[in-house]
């Protein structure tokens, strides 16, 4: 079981913005551990897209439930479930383990969670939006950096982020439609408080500006210009 609060700041990054703030901010990083992976998360939704619908209205409290999955493992059919909550800025997540086969064979009510806890917090979250199921996959490149000075505050970069409406087995990586115009990054900084004077510097001086960014809200709308197209 995995619990996670802190503050989240996104930011979307042209290839002269990435190359000025790494630039700028390299000597304060630390790659993690798993320096680059390649992710892929299958977010779950209604038929009326209930959940994304909401989200994109940018109430002061939202809520999702994805499913995560990381290259190297698809042979192992485990998978990181994912219950996130937003309420003014601040990010909760709450994660545990389940089988990818047994959620889709006997659904997130009646699945085997890792965490029983954590298991109780999903059913009643199912059971408050009735027909949850895949509805979008998305996969990205990720580089994940520690800052030297305090570990706790975590920044990411995204690249070649793709999504699918339509291929959701979480198992099968494969690239979707371009999410991204070309060379462009996604920046996430996680705090636990409020960012050290570096960054916030180092984001001025390369005209970085937070902007709300959410990969699933602008896969789903893609996706209706994409059918309003057709």
């Amino acid at each position: 079981m995995e619990t996670f609060e802190r503050r989240e700041k996104k930011f979307l990054l042209t290839k002269s913005q990435y190359d000025g703030f790494m630039s700028k901010a390299q000597a304060y990083l630390q790659p993690c551990e798993y320096f680059e992976s390649v992710i892929q998360s299958v977010y779950f939704d209604t038929d009326s897209d209930t959940l994304i619908r909401r989200s994109m209205e940018k109430p002061l409290y939202k809520e999702k439930l994805r499913v995560r999955k990381y290259l190297g493992t698809e042979k192992d059919s485990l998978v990181y479930i994912e219950l996130k909550k937003k309420f003014k800025g601040i990010g909760y997540k709450r994660r545990t383990l389940a089988d990818w086969h047994d959620i889709l064979r006997s659904g997130l009510q009646d699945c085997a969670y890792e965490s029983e806890q954590i298991g109780k917090e999903i059913r009643v979250f199912d059971s408050m939006y009735p027909g949850l199921h895949p509805r979008m996959k998305i996969k990205t490149t990720r580089h994940s950096y520690l800052d030297k000075e305090d570990p706790r505050i975590r920044i990411t970069f995204d690249f070649n982020v793709s999504y699918s409406p339509e291929d959701l087995d979480i198992l099968e990586f494969k690239d979707g439609e371009p999410l991204l115009s070309p060379g462009s990054a996604i920046l996430e900084i996680k705090a636990p408080g409020n960012l050290p004077l570096r960054y916030t510097e180092i984001l001025t001086s390369e005209k970085i500006y937070r902007r709300p960014f959410s990969k699933y809200a602008t896969a789903y709308m893609k996706q209706k210009e994409s059918e309003a197209i057709k």
